[in-house]
């Protein structure tokens, strides 16, 4: 990945996105028919990047189509990283894979 930061050294194998990449890698998920299961915010501070341990999450329903699923988990994505109030945040994102 060419975008973000990695979060390797807090012990997480992702990177943090700012807000329109975060937003660019949903359509792209979307596009691609990739379910995110959810993600966590971080900050960055001047002592690196610190996870804030607000998050969201996406309960697969087994009761309606994939398809579905997939555009809701996008969906409520896109709407909890619009709405997040520190505009300054970064993302990561929990495909299912």
């Amino acid at each position: 990945m060419n975008i973000g930061i990695s979060l390797e050294s807090l012990g997480v194998k992702n990177w943090a996105l700012n807000r329109k990449n975060a937003l660019d890698v949903l359509h792209h998920f979307e596009s691609l028919n990739i379910c995110v299961l959810g993600g966590d915010v971080y900050i960055l501070t001047d002592k690196g990047m610190e996870q804030n341990y607000d998050s969201w999450y996406f309960d697969i329903d087994k009761d309606i189509p994939k398809h579905e699923n997939i555009c809701f988990s996008i969906k409520k994505a896109i709407d909890y990283i619009e709405a997040y109030p520190i505009k300054d945040a970064f993302f990561s994102i929990v495909p299912l894979v």
